[in-house]
């Protein structure tokens, strides 16, 4: 609303001063010009990408081991090079991705990172607990809507994700780097 105000009376400044003197009207336009580009690099960008924490990564394990009713101790933690981590600004929401790493020491564990089990996508909106949806790695877009998760198009856009898909671009291999490079706060 106020780019819009700003706008209008910045308009309105250089068309009355048009009327007095023809070279308002250069003015006018670098003065525009310079406004709408300090507007447009002081926008909040609609979402962010952030660096998974350690307290965060314990935090995702502790959910889905919920998720899947066991024990956290059945998971050594997120698979590596498949976790994201961000946070969407216009619904206060953080957003993270990521495969489990099950302990060899339960099968039980084992068995569900397979299939729809094998990525799983986490939100967690102001004041509430993080919420697991699990939706495997399958590569047809719109899935996502198919299986009832709903990741924001800002997100996926920071993540660099095809919109429509609830997984990194192709199935990352174990040990691979981590696509978030942003620290958070």
């Amino acid at each position: 609303m106020l780019d819009r105000i700003t706008w209008a009376v910045a308009t309105a400044v250089a068309v009355s001063a048009a009327a007095l003197a023809p070279s308002a009207v250069a003015l006018h336009t670098v003065t525009t010009e310079r406004l709408l580009v300090a507007q447009q690099s002081n926008a909040t960008p609609p979402a962010e990408n952030l660096r998974l924490t350690t307290v965060v990564t314990s935090q995702l394990v502790k959910a889905a081991a919920a998720f899947f009713r066991l024990p956290a101790s059945d998971f050594v933690g997120l698979q590596p090079g498949t976790a994201y981590y961000g946070y969407e600004v216009a619904s206060s929401t953080y957003w993270a991705g990521a495969g489990l790493l099950p302990s060899s020491k339960s099968m039980q564990a084992q068995v569900v990172v397979q299939d729809d089990g094998a990525y799983l996508i986490f939100h967690r909106p102001p004041g509430r607990s993080w919420v697991v949806q699990e939706v495997g790695y399958q590569d047809i877009p719109g899935v996502c809507a198919r299986t009832h998760v709903s990741l924001p198009a800002s997100i996926a856009s920071v993540w660099h994700w095809m919109s429509g898909t609830c997984h990194p671009p192709a199935a990352p291999l174990a040990g691979s780097p981590s696509a978030n490079s942003k620290a958070a706060g």
